[in-house]
Parts: structure tokens; sequence; C-alpha cells
């Protein structure tokens, strides 16, 4: 029982070799790359690719022959055809065996080239954002009332520097996993303000601090030397 069992699985690996590998999904591709549509069939004489579909279900294109390498097929699309964000879906057809077979499968673009972050990965990032931004604001109302005071320190330029740089962080993160365009153009934005705001107007706060905290001491030391 068990000899046949173990023949049944050896003619049931022999005939998925034999046939064409259905692909179910590509993965994940950065927008306006390129993206190699392939498929594979150890005994296909031919495989096309019968229609490629944007997001919206336009089509792309229709009745392209695939480029054979071994038992690989495979098709180019190029990075102008993948501006746009979502799901494309690529329908084509082999013989296998010399049996018309037809396949599909899909595709995903979107602005990292990597799966979708999960719901907890964006909760967690949305609240760092909420929480950097309240942080950006008040140190910019601390370092302002301490300008103003002339008593700005090192201390006080370290946590605007840290709030910068965690922004800085905060907007990699962004780039590289989430892929999100709002949440880009935000941060970029907030970056360039930071920059001013939170490194060159500190940096200056300190200067003014230390400028005043020496002229004041030097008088100071006038003051006890004339007595």
């Amino acid at each position: 029982m068990k000899r046949y069992f173990f023949l049944l699985l050896l003619a049931v690996a022999f005939l998925i070799s034999s046939t064409s590998a259905t692909i179910e999904t590509l993965g994940y591709f950065k927008q306006n790359s390129d993206v190699s549509l392939i498929q594979t069939c150890s005994s296909c004489s031919f495989n096309n690719i019968s229609s490629i579909l944007y997001p919206n279900t336009t089509a792309i294109f229709s009745n392209i022959a695939m480029t054979k390498v071994g038992v690989t097929y495979s098709y180019v699309l190029n990075g102008n055809y993948t501006s746009n964000f979502g799901r494309y879906i690529v329908c084509g057809f082999g013989d296998p065996s010399g049996v018309n077979t037809t396949w599909c499968y899909d595709f995903f673009i979107n602005a990292t080239g990597r799966p979708e972050p999960s719901g907890a990965v964006l909760t967690f990032f949305i609240v760092s954002f909420l929480v950097i931004l309240l942080f950006l604001i008040y140190l910019f109302i601390y370092s302002l009332g301490h300008a103003v005071k002339k008593d700005f320190d090192m201390v006080d330029l370290g946590f605007c520097l840290g709030i910068y740089f965690a922004l800085i962080g905060l907007w990699m993160v962004q780039s590289q996993y989430i892929g999100n365009p709002l949440m880009e153009s935000i941060l970029i934005t907030l970056v360039y303000i930071g920059g001013f705001t939170h490194v060159f107007a500190p940096m200056l706060f300190f200067v003014i601090s230390m400028f005043r905290a020496s002229w004041e001491k030097s008088q100071s030391d006038m003051s006890g030397g004339m007595r």
C-alpha cells in the first residue's frame, strides 16, 4: 500500500513538472520600475501574454510573444507603464504538452516596492508622527521663550536637534516602508521647516545666549576689578 502511495506521489510530481506553472502573484514593485513578467513550462513550445491590465482594468498591451530562455518565458514591462499604484493583472496562454492552456497572475505597484505594512505598523507610525509633531511645536515655543530670556543653553539645543533627527528618522521610515504620497509630502515639508525652526534658529539662540553670558561675565569682572 505504501509503495502504491509513493508511486502516486511521483506521478503527481511528474505531471506538475511537465505542465505550465501557475504563478498567483509576482509580488510588489516600486513605482516606475521595470517588471519582468515570467512564466515557466518545461513542455511548452510558446507562451504569449494575451493582456496586461492597469489597476483600473484598462488594457496596456495584448497579444505579446514572450522570450524563451530554457524553460522560462519572460517579457519586461517598461517602467513607463508602472506609474499607477495598485494591482496589475497579467493573463496569457501556452501549450504544455501540446495543449493550449491559459494562465493569469497579478503584481502590485507602490512607492516602496515592498508589501503594504500591517495595521499595527501603521498605527505605531501614526502615533509616532503625532508625538513628534507635538514635541516639534512645544520645543519651538519653548525655544522662543528662552531666546527672549537669552538663556538658551546646550541642553535646550540638544532637545531641538534630537527631535529634528527623530523627524528625519520618521521620514526615512515613511519613504522605505510606508510609501504614502500624502504623508511623504507632509514630512518633507516638516523637514524643510524644521531645518530652520529646530536647527538654524536654536543654534543662533545658543550663540546669542553664550555671547550674552560671556559679555555679562566680563562686565561683572570689570566691576569687581574697579572696586
